[in-house]
């Protein structure tokens, strides 16, 4: 190897020049090597290599041979400024790797009508992050630079500009260190998807959002088309910004990982489920038909029998009716397993009195709230409105004056409390709303009794002079297939 040698050289500490673990290269202006140490020359050149007239860029890797062009031009201009600092690629020899190697540059001048020169004094990077403890000396996001892992890594400078890449991030992307370096996230040769296979706008991508928001962007979620295997591998990426002490921004450090085996179980996973959702919604559909179509056949029957034998018949009727409701109510839903009650008896209260066919002008009065019900509470709930209701205009308003009930219902703390009142004279002495001794009422009662039973409602009830039930039961979280 052939140094040129210069009388500035003699200013540099002998210590640089004969270091084992920095690197020493003089340039003048253009670049164009004068001097190199031995480690420079036994890492980076073959034996025997001259670097007379060579240029300095002509060793850096080739996508940063324009960023170096740019720092070697500044360093010239405004040189009062202190060392320049650049972390570039150097491939060693005999190999297919690079060092990375940060390096401070500054200009040189003993006064003299000497040509000015450049002297550049660099670290390998793990290195320097190993001996220093300084941020002020390192870059901490490369401390993720190691080949071995098994997550894709990529550090991007200001400009989201590939700077390193591991081994994985290769393997992940498809494309070599070569092919990923210099490349931003606004290059033509990334096709990029979101979930919903949309384009995924290059503003929107982690590495331009962190650099923008100077915040770390976790967990997106992207499909990038991977050119070896001709088709798109699904990752779930991070993007971490490091910031200088003004609160610029350094360096991304970008990392993802393979999340494709579970993009396509979830796949998998959503078409199961839509078939499933259809088959629901299909089997409430057609069991709201069969029980119309029964419902129908008991309407038939209605009209052959006696008039005081019809209002047997019609609460039989109505029952099927409000087992109908829900499951139509579901069907007409997106929640196939749970109906909005208050949608539910702001519908079925309403077609109860007017098959009543009641004289008497009865007010209701509906005081409820939304919340949503499983099908194993709203059916019960359904059918104890439709005996209540069914007593209430049978029993109730026998006397002259009209008839007026209030049903409210309150929701807190995972519990529903109603209460149902009736102006009505309540119950004799003779009849007992617990034990249901008169055989007009016990069939009735005997329902209600039922349905409080299977709800597991806790209730009082109040029948002197007027008829108020106070019930309430824990709301059960529990789907269509339980047994409450």
């Amino acid at each position: 190897m052939k140094n040129v040698e210069m009388p500035l050289l003699s200013g540099i500490p002998g210590w640089i020049k004969h270091s084992k673990t920095l690197y020493l290269v003089v340039t003048n202006t253009k670049g164009d090597i004068l001097f190199c140490n031995d480690h420079y020359a036994q890492t980076f050149l073959f034996p025997g290599d001259s670097i007379s007239g060579v240029n300095f860029s002509t060793f850096i890797s080739s996508g940063e041979v324009e960023e170096y062009k740019e720092l070697l031009t500044e360093c010239v201009q405004d040189y009062s400024s202190g060392p320049l600092q650049i972390i570039n690629k150097i491939k060693i020899r005999d190999t297919d790797r690079f060092n990375s190697v940060k390096w401070e540059c500054s200009l040189y001048s003993d006064g003299s009508d000497e040509e000015l020169i450049v002297i550049h004094i660099g670290h390998n990077v793990v290195a320097v992050e190993k001996e220093s403890i300084s941020e002020e000396h390192f870059d901490k996001s490369l401390n993720f630079l190691f080949d071995d892992l098994q997550i894709g890594v990529v550090v991007q400078d200001e400009k989201s500009a590939i700077l390193l890449s591991n081994n994985k991030a290769e393997e992940l992307l498809g494309l070599t260190k070569d092919q990923l370096y210099g490349r931003t996230v606004h290059d033509d040769g990334w096709k990029i998807i979101k979930s919903d296979e949309s384009a995924f706008p290059a503003d929107e991508l982690p590495a331009a959002r962190a650099i923008s928001e100077k915040s770390h962007i976790k967990n997106v979620i992207m499909g990038v088309y991977n050119p070896k295997i001709k088709h798109y591998v699904w990752l779930q990426v991070d993007a971490n910004p490091l910031l200088d002490k003004k609160g610029r921004v350094l360096r991304v450090a970008t990392t993802f990982i393979d999340i494709s085996p579970r993009k396509d179980q979830e796949e998998v996973l959503k078409d199961a489920l839509k078939e499933k959702t259809t088959l629901l919604a299909e089997i409430h559909h057609r069991v709201k038909n069969n029980l119309a179509i029964v419902s129908g056949l008991l309407e038939l029957q209605s009209m052959e029998v006696d008039p005081e034998h019809k209002l047997p018949l019609q609460r039989s009727i109505n029952r099927i009716h409000s087992i109908a409701m829900v499951h139509e109510l579901m069907y007409e839903t997106e929640r196939l397993s749970s109906v909005n009650i208050k949608h539910y008896l702001d519908q079925l209260i309403p077609a109860i009195k007017r098959t009543m066919q009641s004289k008497k002008q009865v007010e209701i009065n509906l005081d409820l709230e939304e919340h949503q019900l499983n099908i194993n509470q709203a059916i019960p709930l359904g059918l104890l409105f439709n005996e209540l209701l069914t007593n209430s205009f049978k029993y109730a308003f026998l006397k002259t004056f009209d008839g007026k009930i209030d049903i409210l219902m309150e929701v807190a703390d995972k519990r529903i409390t109603f209460s149902y009142k009736d102006n009505g004279p309540g119950f004799s002495k003779e009849q007992d709303f617990s034990n249901t001794p008169s055989l007009g009422l016990s069939l009735g009662l005997s329902l209600i009794h039922a349905q409080l039973g299977q709800l597991h409602a806790k209730y009082e009830v109040e029948t002197n002079g007027k008829f108020e039930l106070k019930f309430e039961f824990d709301i059960s979280e529990r789907g269509p297939h339980s047994n409450m």
